[in-house]
């Protein structure tokens, strides 16, 4: 029953978050950053592992985008998001708002812009290649977010927040 409670309100604080997540100020959407170590290793023509788009209000550049690259992006993201976790996880200064909460709701924001772009790529021009890679990314995505709601160090470092 506890691990219930615990697994409800973790997906609720997540839930939450996400949803603070996309709301944006006009300097995020003028100029989407990606705090991203893996993004910046990788060699790629990839738009949404840019640091800037050059295109009206930070708009999606979806003119340059192949459903390949949002898949890439996507990866990339997921094992971003995992490897911020493991390091709030890993902070040694007593929980607190800040890099606890905070840094949660930074972490997987490469894989909040891929999904942004994804979700209305796939509701408006799907094809076999895009649903290809939603059937590909369905459980992986299902998998990388129970993971994380059910992870019971992070519900503890919220839960010392809370």
């Amino acid at each position: 029953m506890r691990l219930t409670l615990l697994a409800a309100a973790t997906l609720a604080v997540l839930s939450s978050l996400s949803g603070c997540a996309s709301r944006t100020t006009e300097s995020a959407v003028t100029r989407p950053t990606t705090e991203s170590p893996v993004a910046d290793q990788a060699v790629s023509d990839n738009p949404l592992l840019a640091a800037n788009w050059s295109t009206p209000f930070g708009a999606i550049p979806f003119d340059q985008l192949t459903p390949a690259q949002i898949a890439e992006a996507m990866e990339l993201g997921m094992t971003e998001q995992l490897k911020a976790i493991e390091a709030i996880k890993a902070e040694s200064a007593a929980p607190n708002f800040a890099n606890t909460v905070e840094a949660l709701e930074r972490s997987g924001a490469l894989l909040f812009r891929a999904q942004s772009a994804f979700g209305p790529l796939a509701a408006t021009m799907s094809n076999d290649e895009i649903r290809a890679i939603q059937t590909r990314f369905a459980p992986l995505m299902a998998r990388h977010q129970s993971a994380i709601a059910m992870d019971a160090a992070l519900f503890a470092r919220l839960e010392a927040v809370h």
